[in-house]
């Protein structure tokens, strides 16, 4: 048995010494995938899929889960933080997916432009 604290005090006892990080993946009809930050929440997973699926028309989204070691765990938890914090901040607006992607550099000024991607206008 192993304790954690995660940044939010809450301290949790696990039976394994390990995690597993969610990522959501983009399959572009051509062959190429494109993933997402991870997650160590699968409803925040899910969530993030719910909100680039209607930007990606034609496209494949899923999700998958991947075991990492505890040791990683603090990061992991830190890039959670920050998906989270944007997908509630993002959560009603008109185009939330659209947004994140923007937030997270893949439009704008330092964009890093999704490889063959046919994005909504």
């Amino acid at each position: 048995m192993k304790q954690i604290r995660l940044g939010s005090g809450q301290l949790v006892t696990v039976a394994h010494a390990g995690f597993a990080q969610a990522y959501v993946a983009i399959h572009f009809p051509d062959g190429l995938r494109r993933t997402m930050p991870g997650v160590i929440s699968g409803a925040l997973a899910g969530e993030l899929l719910k909100m680039l699926r209607p930007e990606f028309p034609g496209c494949t989204l899923s999700i998958s889960r991947i075991p990492r070691e505890l040791r990683n765990f603090p990061e992991a938890e830190r890039e959670s933080d920050r998906v989270k914090d944007l997908v509630i901040r993002l959560r009603g607006s008109h185009r939330p997916g659209h947004e994140f992607l923007r937030l997270i550099g893949y439009f704008g000024p330092d964009a890093k432009p999704l490889p063959h991607a046919k994005l909504r206008a």
